[in-house]
């Protein structure tokens, strides 16, 4: 059995296609869970309607993506059995309709690894599956793209967009939700799945399709105003929480130099961004 679990909130009918895609996988024994944090758009009713076998676990609005994933899993442990596994899933990303069975039997092959699917975009561009991270740059570059097979070298991170875990992997490994309620968690998540030992491999036949919805704050606005520099270093959405930053390289990052380093770097980076903004636009707090 896998449990398929993603979170919503909202795009009540994204989610609708995504839950149609994998009802449509070429391997049926699944269950998906999802965990809806507070929709206003109608999204629970929706999937009440329409796919009445869904399990719907509901927040209160307020813990964001760890949260509601740490909600999932741990409903799904007091389900599951040995030999079961879990698919994180995004349900913006839409998989061909074998990508399931692929992960499935790409796990068992691999000893039961842990297998991520390889994410395109609209072009069909690859952008997404395995990555390294490189302390000394902060970067996290794809690992070497193929067209298609296994990947089993180097991997340091992945993320929950189309990624198959065995079960056992969560007797060892949980969402640090109070550390990153948001972003930055599939990475420290998957950085524990490394040093827990388990191994990580990329399925190049495997393929789910990255729909393109923006999320969270965007960071490269030109000439932003003050209000969006604060935004930017410590909104709880932002890609480039200053905080949330902070904390992961306290966490994760194995060389104290390149951890000082990066800290410094992102402190100052904020500090004058903000600055410049208030110097030069000192009226223009929101836009």
């Amino acid at each position: 059995m896998i449990y398929v679990l993603t979170a919503i909130y909202n795009r009540r009918d994204t989610t609708l296609k995504f839950i149609e895609k994998i009802y449509s996988q070429t391997m049926q024994d699944f269950e998906i869970v999802v965990v809806d944090d507070a929709s206003t758009d109608g999204s629970v009713e929706a999937i009440k309607k329409h796919f009445p076998k869904v399990k719907i676990l509901s927040t209160k609005g307020d813990v964001f993506w760890t949260r509601t994933m740490a909600m999932g899993v741990e409903y799904i442990k007091k389900e599951a059995q040995p030999e079961d596994f879990i698919l994180f899933a995004n349900n913006d990303h839409f998989p061909e309709k074998d990508a399931l069975e692929i992960c499935y039997q790409t796990s068992l092959k691999y000893n039961r690894a842990v297998v991520a699917a390889a994410i395109k975009n609209s072009t069909g561009k690859i952008i997404s599956g395995g990555h390294v991270a490189k302390w000394k740059t902060r970067t996290y570059p794809l690992i070497p793209i193929q067209e298609n097979g296994v990947y089993d070298g180097q991997i340091d991170v992945m993320t929950g967009r189309f990624t198959l875990l065995p079960i056992e992997v969560f007797s060892k490994v949980a969402f640090d939700y109070k550390r990153f309620p948001h972003y930055l968690s599939d990475y420290d998540f998957f950085l524990q799945v490394k040093r827990a030992g388990f191994k990580m491999v990329v399925s190049y036949d495997a393929v789910s399709h990255d729909t393109g919805i923006k999320s969270g704050i965007e960071s490269r606005i030109k000439n932003p105003t003050l209000k969006q520099a604060f935004d930017d270093a410590f909104h709880i959405k932002s890609h480039s929480n200053m905080i949330y930053m902070i904390k992961y390289l306290l966490k994760n990052c194995p060389n104290q130099y390149y951890k000082i380093k990066h800290i410094v770097l992102l402190i100052g980076f904020h500090a004058i961004k903000i600055t410049k903004v208030a110097i030069l636009s000192p009226f223009k707090l929101v836009r």
